[in-house]
């Protein structure tokens, strides 16, 4: 299958990555949120606070407590960009699945946006954000607005919002059910993070990405490899210290065949999963069909709960 990207997606995503920047950031208000438009229960609302809402997108149809996932775009992308290269609102809607876009804060002379996610990635100017509580309090308004099931939260974050997807599943796992990072990394330092409980894990990463590397690397602090990563996750999680390898799977439509290597960590406590999936020569910004995304991301984290 083939699926050419936009040259503009393509061209803002691959600054998704957490090149060095000497600008600051402003702070980021995480005064109480409100509703201000309300179009129903299968229409999209923008909750949070005035100075920084985000949209509530609400899928085809909703027959009970349904499943939500916070989208999180890479550094100095948006919300509406990482949506429209990975088409998470189109895939979720016939899966009944909400989705929550959020767009992290602007820097201080660039106004290219991020989430303070960890040493390494990408608050650069070191002003203080409350991007978790921020995030936090988002998912706690969402499941009050609308029927959703608080066992039933993802987070699914690229580059940069990779990085934050890992730093909530690190200090907000009693929200949070699974996570899936596409060429993201944990914490600099193990000790970093200790859960309150498991939280599933997928892990995407090409071998060839330049911004974030497949084996690790430093920004302007370190930050682990795939291989590094997905381990300290299966420790956390109670899983086999072993991974197996399962059929490969084509998650690349610009790569020939089935690149992407398949592992898993079996035996995990609480039912939880941890995956990893490498793409043989897959780069920062890997060409992933809506419709591949939907079947081996969403689907995946869909299969999980708390």
């Amino acid at each position: 299958m083939s699926r050419a990207l936009p040259r503009l997606v393509v061209t803002v995503l691959l600054l998704a990555g957490c090149a060095s920047s000497s600008d600051g950031a402003s702070t980021t208000s995480t005064a109480p949120g409100s509703t201000t438009t309300t179009l129903g229960e299968t229409g999209s609302i923008e909750i949070g606070p005035a100075d920084r809402p985000a949209t509530l997108v609400a899928p085809d149809e909703v027959t009970g407590p349904a499943p939500l996932l916070l989208l999180l775009h890479g550094y100095s992308a948006s919300s509406a960009i990482q949506d429209g290269y990975l088409g998470v609102t189109e895939q979720a809607a016939s899966r009944g699945l909400y989705v929550l876009m959020p767009d992290g804060t602007p820097e201080a002379g660039s106004g290219k946006l991020y989430w303070d996610a960890s040493p390494a990635c990408c608050n650069f100017g070191g002003t203080p954000v409350d991007d978790v509580g921020y995030l936090s309090g988002l998912i706690d308004e969402a499941i009050a607005e609308r029927p959703i099931d608080p066992d039933r939260v993802y987070v699914l974050g690229h580059s940069n919002g990779g990085f934050m997807a890992y730093r909530l599943a690190c200090e907000r796992a009693e929200q949070i059910a699974a996570i899936a990072a596409l060429a993201g990394a944990d914490q600099t330092e193990p000790d970093e993070c200790v859960p309150s409980e498991p939280v599933s894990v997928l892990h995407l990463h090409g071998t060839d990405d330049a911004v974030i590397r497949y084996d690790g690397g430093v920004t302007r602090a370190p930050y682990p490899g795939a291989l590094e990563t997905v381990s300290r996750w299966a420790s956390r999680d109670g899983c086999d210290d072993a991974a197996t390898t399962v059929a490969p799977i084509d998650l690349d439509s610009g790569i020939d065949g089935s690149e992407t290597t398949v592992t898993v960590h079996e035996g995990c406590d609480g039912a939880a999963a941890v995956q990893l999936d490498t793409i043989e020569g897959g780069t920062h910004v890997p060409e992933l069909p809506h419709e591949v995304v939907g079947t081996e991301v969403l689907d995946w984290l869909l299969a999980q709960s708390r």
